[in-house]
């Protein structure tokens, strides 16, 4: 489970953000990992939780279509929606509904239906 936390200070000038070091990758797998899920895009702090590759994926594009220039908070949440729909669309045409490669699902000789 990832934590992540966020605050607004300084009359809404500075924030602090936290969180912890928990990956999970897309088989479910979780771990510690010494890099941070602390990114910073656009000029504004971005904080993952989930699939690690899959937010990372996200981040990447996202982080090509702002082009490395400072931008409003609405523009970067924008962006970062965008880009995992787009993403997630294109998971879903490809078939896989994830990053793996589908998963052929072959019924054993017991579980075929009713015989008759």
């Amino acid at each position: 489970m990832t934590v992540a936390i966020a605050a607004l200070c300084d009359g809404g000038k500075a924030c602090v953000v936290a969180a912890d070091r928990q990956i999970t990758a897309a088989v479910g797998l979780e771990f510690e990992h010494p890099a941070s899920k602390i990114e910073t895009l656009g000029g504004c702090a971005v904080v993952s939780a989930g699939d690690a590759l899959l937010a990372a994926q996200v981040i990447e594009r996202s982080g090509e279509k702002l082009a490395g220039s400072s931008h409003d908070a609405r523009r970067v949440s924008d962006t970062l929606r965008e880009t995992y729909m787009a993403l997630h669309i294109e998971r879903v045409e490809r078939g896989t509904g994830g990053l793996r490669e589908p998963v052929r699902i072959r019924p054993r000789p017991s579980c075929r239906g009713p015989r008759s």
